[in-house]
Parts: structure tokens; C-alpha cells; sequence
């Protein structure tokens, strides 16, 4: 029997005819715009010296543009609802997170020590490639589970963000680079392992010939402590 509760799910769902488009939208325009704040004091040059903010800030701008057109498609077309698979990957990320916060409190508690920033990214780099490895197992032994819970496509995409973020300054593009691509190659199912290592290699070249050689931006190629800096 129809409840109150019923007619207002209902109203709401009438406002935002595609739910998940909608909130897919709105979280591409949230991921913009904090791009676009990051790389505020960044200068962006000119098409021929091309500043290091010239690139992220007009991939940021066309994500965002990418978000409106999504946000606007979930308010006029009929779409999916949001299932429950679709909070997993926020919870998943959250909870990484917290725990870090958490131990890395603790830790600093234990050890008497004032440099809670530096074992928090400690912890959080050990949870962090940690979940990494516990995800790519699951995707050999359970993937029909892993893709049902929705945790495989956003995870593995965010998690290939993070680790370039991660590596590029601490090993230099030639890591960073092709393990950003293996992980965020396994965000779909028909994955196959050798073309994405060759697809990996071969761009990895392409972006070092282009960013370094070509535009001429400081990227560290390759970075192996006490031993080579280039």
C-alpha cells in the first residue's frame, strides 16, 4: 500500500528524472572546481610557453563542463536510481581515511612524537597501496562480487589518480606514469594484463618525449635516491 513516504520519493524522483546522472554531475562539477581552487596560485603561460596550471586547469574546466551536461541530462532524461552499490566506494574511501587518521593519531600518542603530518602519510601510503593490492587480488578471485558492490570502477580510477599524485615527485614520470595506467586499467573487468603494461609503456614514452623534451616542463623523468635524478 502506497505510503506518504511513498508520493514524496516519488516527487523527488520526478524533479531529478536520472538520479544517478544527476549525482555523477554534480560530483564531476565538485572535483572541478576543487582542481580549479588547488591550482589558483599556479601561473597558466601562454600556448607557446605553457604555464605548469595550463593543462589541469582547462582539463578541470572541461570536466566541469562534462558535469553540467550530466547534471542537466539526469534533471531531463529518464535514468537509473541510486542503488546501494553506488555509496560502497565513498564508504570504502572514507573508511581508508579515518582508519589512517586514527592510527596515525595513535601512533603519535605511542611514540611521544609532534610529527603526526609525517606518520600519517606513512600509514596512509601503507592502507593506501595496501587496499591497492587487497583490490587487485579480489579482481582475479572475485570479480562478479567486485563489480556488483561498485567498488571496482571508482576505486580503481581514483586510485590510479592518487598514485601518480603519489610517486610522480618521489620516482619521476617513468614510474608514476605506467602505474598510474595499470591501476586505473583494472577500473573495468575486460581488462587484458599485457596490453595494458604495452599501452602503459608506450604512452609513458609519448608523455616524456611530449612534456619534457617537447613543452619543456620541469617533470622529473626518473628518480632513484642517491643514485640518478633526471
Amino acid at each position: 500500500m502506497p505510503t506518504h513516504l511513498d508520493d514524496r520519493a516519488r516527487e523527488r524522483r520526478r524533479f531529478v528524472r536520472g538520479p544517478q546522472n544527476f549525482v555523477a554531475g554534480l560530483a564531476l562539477i565538485g572535483i572541478a572546481l576543487f582542481a580549479i581552487w588547488a591550482i589558483s596560485d599556479l601561473p597558466q603561460g601562454t600556448l607557446r610557453s605553457m604555464g605548469p596550471a595550463m593543462l589541469p586547469r582547462w582539463l578541470a574546466i572541461g570536466v566541469g563542463l562534462c558535469g553540467i551536461a550530466l547534471a542537466v541530462i539526469g534533471l531531463v532524461k529518464e535514468g537509473d536510481g541510486l542503488g546501494r552499490s553506488d555509496y560502497s566506494p565513498i564508504a570504502a574511501i572514507g573508511a581508508v581515511l579515518i582508519l589512517s587518521a586514527i592510527i596515525a593519531y595513535v601512533a603519535s600518542l605511542a611514540l611521544g612524537r609532534a610529527e603526526l603530518g609525517t606518520i600519517f602519510g606513512y600509514v596512509f601510503l601503507a592502507l593506501f597501496y595496501g587496499t591497492v593490492v587487497v583490490l587487485f587480488a579480489l579482481s582475479f578471485s572475485r570479480e562478479e562480487w567486485l563489480t556488483a558492490t561498485g567498488l571496482r570502477g571508482p576505486f580503481f580510477v581514483v586510485a590510479g589518480i592518487l598514485a601518480f599524485a603519489i610517486t610522480i615527485r618521489m620516482f619521476g614520470l617513468v614510474i608514476a606514469g605506467p602505474l598510474a595506467m595499470v591501476i586505473g586499467g583494472f577500473a573495468t573487468p575486460e581488462v587484458r594484463e599485457k596490453e595494458i603494461l604495452i599501452f602503459a609503456a608506450v604512452l609513458t614514452a609519448f608523455c616524456v618525449g611530449l612534456f619534457r623534451y617537447l613543452l619543456n616542463l620541469p617533470i622529473p623523468i626518473l628518480i632513484i635516491p642517491g643514485v640518478v635524478h633526471i
